[in-house]
């Protein structure tokens, strides 16, 4: 059996999807890690995707949530309507992913991780992923806190992430539920067996604004 866990995006809500894993993990005392052989979480999700893939905590993840969203997602002056600049401040956001990742790259990564974003300079799909086939190369000095960025750079509310030569934005402009991605990738790169694919799909809620 092949298990996929794929975590929505959806903001400063990612707290609920960070809630739902620990209570799984408070009930079954399950490693993600070790339960699950691919992460994928889009935009907000990516955190918590990246930080299960990397063993840490969930409690952790929660707690960054709690004690710094308010903060990562405190409006910027003039910002409101994204007219004069982005909504919001995403050094804030950067610093708080340094603090967790530090200067680890998607080739340390102790499950396979993807993190969907979007090339905004050419319109083109794009996905972050640790280096478990030979043939991934591309990101392995890529560092996670960037990958996390650029998924996180929703228009509007934060500034396009430029990572080498791409510049990115948001993978929930195409991938906000990515568990179609995770699948395409067992299925088609892994060659895994559809049947034998499981997926939890871990969604954010709805709001009345996205972020």
């Amino acid at each position: 059996m092949f298990r996929i866990l794929a975590i929505d995006g959806g903001g400063i809500r990612g707290v609920y999807a960070a809630h739902i894993l620990k209570k799984i993990n408070e009930s079954f005392g399950v490693s993600f890690s070790e339960c699950f052989d691919l992460i994928i979480g889009t935009s907000t999700g990516s955190i918590i995707a990246a930080g299960l893939a990397t063993g840490i905590p969930i409690e952790q993840v929660v707690e960054l949530y709690e004690k710094e969203g308010q903060n990562i997602f405190k409006k910027n002056v003039l910002g409101d309507y994204g007219i004069i600049r982005s909504k919001y401040c995403k050094s804030r956001l950067s610093e708080h992913l340094a603090k967790v990742f530090e200067e680890r790259t998607l080739s340390e990564t102790g499950t396979r991780l993807l993190i969907p974003v979007t090339d905004i300079s050419n319109g083109t799909v794009h996905v972050f992923k640790s280096n478990y086939l030979d043939e991934f190369v591309r990101d392995t000095k890529v560092k996670i806190k960037d990958a996390i960025l650029a998924s996180c750079s929703a228009p509007i509310y934060f500034d396009p992430q430029k990572v080498n030569e791409y510049m990115l934005s948001d993978g929930g402009l195409w991938a906000n539920n990515p568990a179609l991605v995770g699948l395409v990738e067992a299925t088609g790169k892994l060659k895994i067996p559809i049947a034998e694919v499981k997926i939890l799909s871990i969604g954010t809620g709805i709001g009345k604004k996205y972020y």
